[in-house]
């Protein structure tokens, strides 16, 4: 089940990484302009983000096998990536990519409530973080190659469209890999599926967990703690602005990104280890170490870091992509598992995901680049007036400076709430506990 699962989450890293990572061949090749590719990667974002509580409905239901959603899921989007690679229109791809977010949202919910309900608690950090890791590792290599290959023709075709039509066919095999060899992983014994899954089912279990207070932190750190990651993803532009080459930005980005993976495990290591010193404070501990350092590193790199020192950026972009993805397996999913029914945890984490995702989508990127424009006074560059373009990289810094450090500072004002929260909880669970075996008694 394992191999299947990760091999699962690989294509799926592979599948989200080919857009972005074709951005200038579609540009050059199709003619798209930046407003037509924000409005694809964002229209396929925000269905990913109404679509994941739908499908975490799906997974919580006792009507069909998870394994089944997640077969059926994997040949929808195979078949939809080799469309997209057979398209030369936005107005074709727009919708394909709509149809894409639908399938894909369904694999997070999915691979949540099964890891939820065969990992031991104080395993499910490091779990959690192999998700992370196997995801990573798609897109990390989607987007090397992609990069190599998507301006070049082979057999008639760009090498982002075979790109495409390659990880769409290995979708579908996979797709049905899943559905013939993999087993059903085994529900709790006291696991009771809802038998009519859809949106009503996914707002009534939202219902019942929005009284929670460990619920509403996690929830609300998560809308202002995801802002962000989409703000960063002006981090390219703003070390060409500084004047780094393309080559040397693309060489300090690609070892940035690979602090994810050690940082990856080793906050689910920190989560599991803390959660053992303290059954309250441990995880959300390591989630506010994360958040916080990454505010700091951000705050360094933007404002103190030579901007002339290549080895010194690239060294803290590389301790800023360690740092900073923590929270969900040291703290979010972990705690989700403890306070959430089996039976609801796919359709809550589709709804965590999902809110994290729309507020990311509207509020991340969007607010920087209006910062940058219309309060720190960013001028589209003309011509090499250097004037121009060191007051356009000082404009990027302050607006990412903003939508990174504050968000990330509320959200680690949030998180030291939560063993408080978590207290209670457990304090409500132990008072039903004991009511029932009164009740029982009598």
């Amino acid at each position: 089940m394992d191999f299947l699962l990760f091999s699962l989450l690989l294509i799926e890293g592979a599948d989200v990484a080919i857009l972005p990572a074709s951005f200038r061949a579609l540009e050059q090749q199709l003619g798209f302009t930046p407003k037509i590719l924000a409005a694809i990667i964002t229209a396929q974002m925000l269905t990913q983000a109404v679509c994941r509580p739908l499908w975490g409905s799906v997974a919580d239901s006792s009507l069909v096998q998870r394994k089944t959603v997640l077969a059926v899921c994997a040949c929808g989007w195979g078949v939809i990536t080799i469309a997209l690679g057979l398209s030369t229109s936005w107005q074709v791809m727009l919708p394909l990519r709509v149809m894409n977010g639908v399938f894909l949202s369904v694999v997070h919910p999915t691979l949540q409530s099964i890891i939820a309900d065969t990992t031991p608690p104080e395993e499910r950090g490091r779990a959690f973080a192999s998700v992370s890791i196997f995801e990573g590792v798609g897109a990390g290599v989607t987007t090397y190659v992609c990069t190599v290959i998507a301006m070049n023709v082979y057999w008639g075709l760009y090498g982002w469209s075979l790109l495409c039509i390659f990880i769409g066919c290995a979708s579908v095999a996979q797709g049905m890999l899943v559905y013939m060899c993999m087993s059903e992983p085994p529900r709790p014994h006291e696991f009771q599926g809802s038998q009519r899954p859809g949106i009503s089912d996914a707002f009534s279990k939202l219902k019942i967990y929005i009284r929670a207070p460990s619920f509403q932190v996690v929830l609300g750190q998560g809308c202002f703690g995801a802002i962000p990651f989409s703000a960063l993803a002006f981090k390219n532009m703003w070390l060409q602005s500084i004047g780094f080459s393309p080559t040397t930005v693309a060489t300090m980005m690609m070892i940035g990104d690979l602090g994810v993976f050690p940082g990856t495990l080793f906050g689910g290591w920190l989560g599991d280890k803390l959660a053992v010193w303290h059954e309250f404070k441990g995880r959300p501990l390591a989630a506010m170490t994360s958040l916080g350092g990454g505010a700091i590193i951000v705050f360094l790199l933007l404002t103190v870091v030579p901007k002339s020192s290549a080895a010194l950026v690239t060294f803290f972009l590389f301790m800023l992509g360690f740092q900073i993805c923590w929270c969900q397996p040291a703290c979010n999913r972990p705690v989700f598992a403890e306070i959430v029914a089996s039976e609801h945890r796919a359709s809550i984490m589709g709804w965590e995901l999902g809110l994290e995702s729309f507020c990311a989508s509207l509020l991340g990127a969007p607010l920087v680049g209006f910062l940058a424009e219309n309060v720190f006074g960013y001028i589209p560059p003309k011509g090499a007036d250097t004037l121009v373009i060191e007051g356009n990289s000082n404009a990027l810094a302050n607006a990412m400076l903003w939508i990174v450090v504050i968000p990330w500072l509320l959200a680690v004002g949030l998180y030291s709430t939560l063993p408080n929260a978590l207290a209670r909880d457990k304090a409500h669970v132990n008072e039903k506990t004991a009511l029932m075996h009164k009740e029982v008694l009598a």
